[in-house]
């Protein structure tokens, strides 16, 4: 007997979910071999060239480095099965773990990625939007030239500039240098952020209005004489964000590792300031935990965003469950 649609549904899907999980394993793997593959010695960095030989080979024995790699590794797992992720070793961090720096900082990069996202769709939406229903206008051109300097314009240099301009000389915002937090010091690194997101988003949502407005149902609605608002918004709009929810979701998560440039230049607490401390003092278990906190969210956001694909266009759902193409 055949299983129907819904059944079969929920197996591919828990096979997705396995091959997530393969993924995830990969990335921790591979994690845990690149930052072994460094070259120098974690423990000269962290205690100086100048620090005694028993004094290194303590903490080499501390950081496990004196085992073989197997063994290395089995305990690198177990701590990410319990959610420690290891002890830091730096002094002044004794008695914590990297799980709980990691959970310490993750709301302020939350904080950053989300306002940047909501920058991204306020510009996006109505530059991609009025590009396609202007083609080849002056407003459609215009919307590409501003979608061009936000892709060249890089965040470090963007974000001194701006610090330099809104913060310093005209006093608009506070400088980061000041500690101020809130949200005056989350406008500038949102607008970094945001801005170059919003280059991308623009192109997709403008592709996919283009790709709408010329199909039947579209031109079926202009037809019956409705007003070319509600035909915008109900039917044209509605059905280009599904490709731009997509690629905004996956963006996303590519924010949680961008945030590096802009937590450093705006002085701001999170997980990329964590993952460069880590990187600077040569901390193994801060590196390890904070680069497999960003793989697992790549992982994790590109499945849901293939859940949520599937709910906005059941079609899409009906031919995963037939065994079409994901």
């Amino acid at each position: 007997m055949a299983l129907r649609p819904l059944p079969l549904l929920a197996l591919r899907i828990l096979g997705k979910l396995f091959r997530t999980v393969v993924v995830l394993l990969g990335v921790l793997t591979l994690v845990f071999v690149v930052v072994r593959a460094v070259p120098g010695d974690p423990a000269v960095s962290i205690l100086g060239e100048q620090a005694p030989p028993e004094e290194l080979a303590r903490l080499r024995g501390e950081m496990g480095l004196d085992r073989p790699l197997p063994e290395q590794f089995a305990r690198y797992l177990g701590q990410v099965l319990d959610g420690s992720l290891g002890t830091p070793y730096s002094r002044a961090r004794s008695g914590t773990t990297v799980g709980d720096l990691v959970r310490e900082v993750i709301p302020y990069t939350l904080e950053l990625a989300l306002s940047a996202v909501l920058v991204a769709i306020c510009l996006a939406l109505p530059l991609g939007l009025l590009a396609a229903l202007y083609r080849n206008r002056a407003v459609d051109h215009g919307a590409l030239a501003i979608t061009l300097v936000g892709i060249a314009m890089p965040g470090f240099w963007l974000g001194p500039l701006l610090i330099h301009f809104v913060s310093i000389r005209l006093g608009l915002l506070p400088d980061p240098a000041a500690g101020v937090q809130g949200l005056p010091s989350l406008v500038l690194p949102a607008f970094v952020l945001g801005l170059a997101l919003s280059a991308k988003l623009t192109r997709m949502v403008r592709t996919s209005v283009l790709d709408v407005l010329e199909q039947p149902y579209v031109m079926a609605a202009r037809a019956r004489g409705l007003p070319r608002h509600r035909v915008v918004i109900r039917h044209v709009l509605r059905n280009a964000l599904i490709p731009v929810a997509t690629v905004l979701g996956l963006q996303f998560a590519a924010l949680l590792s961008g945030a590096i440039i802009a937590e450093k230049v705006f002085a701001r607490p999170g997980i990329g300031t964590l993952l460069l401390e880590g990187i600077a003092q040569r901390d193994y278990a801060i590196v390890q935990g904070t680069a497999l906190f960003i793989g697992a969210v790549y992982v994790l956001v590109n499945f849901v965003v293939d859940l949520l694909y599937m709910a906005i266009d059941p079609r899409i759902a009906h031919s995963f469950a037939r065994g079409g193409r994901e």
